[in-house]
């Protein structure tokens, strides 16, 4: 079996949505791996605000604010099972989000890709296939896809 060194999470912003963060910090219990979690920051709606003419700012600066709160609270629960742990915000800009992801992947050597897959459509899309077929496509390296809890057998 290959061992992975440097896993990459992407989660979204409600606490719900960090499912897997679990299936990484699995991975990664023996000491050895270091997990880069990134919590993505849809900002193109806000864009969108700004074109017209409605000053966005504050809205996307509390956005990220939280994103870093809610990474807070993640390192926590990776230290506390005793895995290395970086966070970071990502923000995006919805299409982008494959090209994204694989990019902050490339960036930090990332050797898999830890990401959700929903029974609907989250803020960042990662739950749509067409959003994992275009991270996985993009990324150089393996992306495992952890199912929501509501999509595994009963």
């Amino acid at each position: 079996m290959r061992r992975f060194r440097r896993i990459l999470v992407g989660i979204e912003g409600q606490a719900t949505e960090w499912f897997p963060l679990e299936e990484a910090i699995k991975l990664a219990r023996d000491g050895s791996v270091c997990l880069r979690v990134v919590e993505l920051v849809d900002l193109w709606a806000l864009e969108d605000a700004e074109a017209s003419g409605i000053y966005a700012l504050p809205v996307e600066n509390e956005l990220v604010q939280k994103a870093w709160r809610d990474l807070a609270r993640v390192e926590s629960q990776a230290r506390g099972a005793g895995v290395r742990v970086e966070t970071a915000v990502l923000p995006i800009y919805g299409a982008q989000i494959g090209d994204a992801v694989a990019d902050a992947a490339r960036q930090w050597r990332a050797d898999l890709i830890v990401l959700g897959a929903n029974d609907h459509r989250g803020l960042a899309g990662l739950t749509s296939s067409s959003v994992a077929e275009s991270i996985a496509g993009a990324a150089k390296v393996p992306v495992l896809l952890v199912p929501a809890p509501s999509l595994r057998a009963h």
